[in-house]
Order: structure tokens, then sequence, then C-alpha cells
């Protein structure tokens, strides 16, 4: 806070620092993420002088940094160690109106000064719980005269030093009381000596008075004005008016002096809303496979919230008033604008892709075909189409045989049935297409190669093949045997010899295929029969 009215705040999180400028009601954020000079890590203490140039405690910097107005310039000073001039993340700061900078080096659990005319620092108080000693300082301020105020957050107190006699003095203790703390952080002094203190997990503040040597508790845990979450820095200026960091709220909360004589309180709320959009079921690999309902929440514990408005477009929008269905297939996205009763908006989208439908698989065969018969081997080629997420896979599988994945055509050489589906990306699966046909294995195939069953060459299931056998007898007949053979080929083999001898005759059993044969054994017989006479008979 600086003697026109202006405020300065370490904006810790996003890695600046912002400017509140009174006259023309605007902020400035000041330096970004990163280790350079001018710009920030987590900064936490902010304080600037009567000429208005900026000290800052990069705190995870290990060091401060100062911005000189008139240069528009920023210097660092410091690193990590525990020799003077080295801290161990920097909290607070202050600065007097000589210019010397008092710094807490949190845990190294001290404070250091840095003197302006002699360009030296100078380390006060050590780790422990005696009156001088600290566990992490957190907050600093220093008085017309030269005392200095720090906040001993673990230790629950507050410490004072006093510049005439060099001493130290402990003030307050672990409780809820007027006079006790949990962890307070951030310390102010006015100039008649009142001390202010955010007295951080009891999420208030509390003043002590010096001329009645009492303390007020203002505030309690809540997000209305004057309520506050996990308060850090404080600040007050000349009329009196006091000046919070309500951390957790992510706002500044006014206290006004004028203002608290009629009974109210002024607050600033410069923060947006906190908007979770929440969508209904479980992606499958990036991918919702069913209506996405979508629920939008959000959340402003400063001023609250004004308006909810949402678009599946981003260009015609919609009051938000209960969740919502997304049905559309393809990448959706959501907008919101949520805004706030302060006039801060927060906008975001969210992409929720949506693939419902399986995809499409078709079949196709290849090879020599007279009307439903093929009489070449077979070539099956599927094609599968997902316009959506796209085709993940396609399997299929040959006479309820297993499945195989599908990775190009392939051929068949018996009658078969195939049996095919698809995967797409988001996993939903087809159901299940068939595609069958008949394959003729030519006769030629089986006279010129040995014996094919009947079955075999029509797709049929497989049966027994009868084998001929003749046997020569005298008296100018000839006897003929069949006997039936439990063989079946289904590759060629050495047809039998008329010449073999007969098995026993086995019952009769279906004999598919078997004109054929009755046309070869006669064929045989009347060979047999021709040469028996010519032989024997003829003189």
């Amino acid at each position: 806070m600086d003697s026109t009215g202006n405020i300065y705040v370490a904006d810790t999180i996003n890695q600046r620092i912002q400017v509140w400028d009174k006259a023309s009601d605007t902020w400035t954020p000041m330096g970004s993420p990163g280790t350079e000079t001018g710009q920030f890590k987590e900064p936490y203490g902010i304080a600037v002088d009567d000429t208005g140039n900026i000290y800052v405690a990069d705190t995870f910097n290990q060091r401060i940094q100062v911005w000189n107005k008139a240069t528009n310039t920023w210097t660092t000073m410091g690193s990590h160690g525990d020799e003077p001039g080295q801290f161990d993340q920097t909290s607070g700061i202050a600065v007097d109106d000589t210019g010397n900078i008092y710094v807490t080096d949190t845990f190294n659990h001290r404070i250091q000064v840095w003197n302006k005319a002699t360009n030296t620092w100078t380390t006060m108080g050590s780790h422990g719980d005696e009156p001088g000693q600290f566990d992490q300082t957190s907050g600093i301020a220093v008085d017309d005269t030269g005392n200095i105020y720090v906040t001993d957050t673990i230790n629950h107190r507050i410490q004072v030093w006093n510049k005439a006699t060099n001493t130290w003095t402990p003030i307050g203790s672990l409780g809820d009381e007027p006079g006790q703390f949990k962890e307070p952080y951030g310390i102010a002094v006015d100039g008649t000596g009142n001390i202010y203190v955010t007295d951080r997990v009891n999420h208030r503040i509390q003043v002590w008075n010096k001329a009645t040597n009492t303390w007020t508790i203002m505030g309690s845990y809540g997000i209305d004005p004057g309520q506050f979450g996990m308060p850090h820095g404080i600040a007050v200026d000349d009329a009196g008016n006091i000046y919070v960091a309500d951390t957790r709220i992510d706002r500044i909360q006014v206290w006004n002096v004028v203002d608290a004589v009629a009974g109210s309180d002024v607050f600033v709320d410069n923060t947006v809303p906190i908007v979770m959009c929440t969508p209904g079921g479980i992606p499958v690999n990036g991918w919702y496979t069913a209506d996405i309902p979508v629920t939008l929440s959000a959340v402003d514990e400063g001023s609250g919230i004004g308006s909810i408005l949402y678009s599946l477009d981003n260009v015609n929008w919609n009051s938000y008033t209960a969740p919502f269905t997304v049905s559309m297939e393809g990448m959706n996205t959501v907008y919101w604008n949520v805004t706030d009763n302060a006039g801060n908006s927060a906008l975001g989208n969210i992409e929720l892709p949506l693939d419902k439908v399986a995809p499409t698989t078709t079949a196709s065969l290849t090879g020599t075909k007279v009307q439903d018969t093929y009489y070449s081997d077979v070539t099956v080629t599927l094609t599968a189409t997902d316009t959506v997420s796209g085709v993940n896979y396609t399997e299929y599988r040959v006479n309820n045989g297993s499945w195989i994945r599908y990775t190009g055509p392939f051929t068949l050489n018996i009658s078969s049935n195939v049996s095919y589906r698809s995967v797409d990306n988001a996993e939903n699966m087809e159901s299940v297409q068939t595609i069958s046909f008949n394959r003729f294995i030519s006769p030629e195939r089986i006279i010129g190669g040995g014996t094919i069953s009947m079955d075999t060459m029509y797709g049929r299931q497989p049966t027994p093949t009868a084998t001929p056998v003749a046997t020569p007898v005298t008296g100018g007949t000839i006897e003929v045997t069949v006997t039936p053979t439990p063989t079946v080929s289904s590759s060629p083999t050495p047809a039998t010899s008329p010449s073999q001898s007969a098995s026993p005759t086995a019952p009769e059993q279906d004999q598919s295929g078997f004109p054929v044969w009755i046309l070869l054994l006669a064929l045989s017989v009347i060979v047999v029969a021709a040469g028996t006479y010519f032989l024997f008979f003829r003189k």
C-alpha cells in the first residue's frame, strides 16, 4: 500500500505481482514465471517505499527483487544458502524510510536486514522458542522508529524487537481466543503503533490497540464480505483502512474505516469464478459411446455467481439451468462463459468425442463361378468402414473355427461358411455377418490324380469310399466282390488294382458318388472277361 492508495499484491500462483491504480481503478500485472531478472517463482511478500519502488520476496527463487520506478528496471539480491544475504525461502519483506530492507528468511528461522548505507546484510534470530528465536518466520513490518514486528508462525505468536533496548518481546500463544493465534502469517503496524495480524488458520484478523493494550477479532471463516479463507498478507493505510489478501478465496478485502462507522464493510473482487464441467459416462480410448449428459457448476467465493452460459458451437449461447445432453456423433466441443456479480468472467471449453455406431463390413468373393457353384479356389475380401472414430480391426472365422484378425484377402479351396465382424476405435463391435459358397471339385482331378470322395467334391460331410476288387474263376465267368472301405481322402490316393484279393464284405453303406465307381467297375469287368476268353477258351 503506498501513500496515494495504490495497492500492491504478490499474485503467488500466477508467478507475478499486480498493482491496482486507485485513480484509474485498473490492475497492472508485472513479471512472469521464471528465474531471470523480473521473473518470479511463487512470490509471497511485497512492499513499496515512498518513491514508488517495489520490493518483492521472490520466495522459491531464494532471493528478493527490487523494481526501480525511475529506471523501470529490476535488480536481484541474494541466493540460496544460510550465510548473510543468502536465504532459504523468503516470505515477508518490508522497507523503512531510509531504504533499509527487512526480510523473513523462513526456513533459516531468522530475519535479515540490508543496510542501504553500508550495503551489508545483518542476521537476527535463530531456531527455537525463546525470545528472539523463531520457528518459520513469515510476515514482517517496521515502524517509524525502527522497531521490527515478526510473525513467528509455528510458535503461534508474534515477536517485537525494540530498537532502543535491543530486546525481543513475544506476544500471543496457540489458541482461538483474542490474542491467541494459529499460524499467524501477515503483519502490519500503523503510525500510532497499533498491530494488525492475519490469524491464518483461525481464518480471521486480529488488531492490537496500543492505547488500551487489547486485541480485537475481525472476521470468521466464509466467503461473505468480512469473512476469510486462510488470509496471508495485510496492510494498513494512514486513514486506518485495512487491506487483506484473502488467499484461499483468491481476492483481497478492504475494510473501510469510514463505512465501518456506518456498520458496513467494503471489499474488492477481482477473481474469476471457478467452473467445473462434468460429462457423464466413461470414455473408451478417448471416445464416448452413448449420449453424454453434461453438468456445469461454478463457485465464486467473492461476489457470487451472476450467470452461467453454455454453447455447442461458440456462437449460439444458452442459459444453463440443468444438465444438458450431447448426442451428435463426432468431435463435440462444449463452451462456457460464467460471470460473477462483480463482472469477472471465466471462459472455457471441453472436447467430447462421441461414436455410438459400430463399423460396417462388406464381403466379396472372387473365383470362377457357374450359377451358384465355384469351379476354382475362392478369394474372400473384407472391407470395413467407420466414418467417426475409425476402424480398429476386422476379424473372421471359417466354418465356425477360431477368430482370425483380417490382414488382407485370403483364399479357400473348399465349400465354406465365412463369418466376419469389425470393431472401431471406440470399441463398438459390429454384429456377426456371414457369407457362404459351394466349391466344386471336378472329376478330372479324381481320374487324373487318384480317389477323392464325392462328399469332398460337393462339399458334403465325408462318407466311406468303396474300393472294387475282382477275382478270376474257372468256367468262363467272373465273380466280383465289392468291399466298402471306410477311407476318406482329402487328397488323391493311388487307385486299387483289379488283381487285388477281395476283403470280406462289409454291411452295405451309403455310397455317395457311387455311379462313378460303377462305371469304373463295369469297364474293369469287361476287360478282364474279354482277356480271359481269348486266352483260355478260344482255340
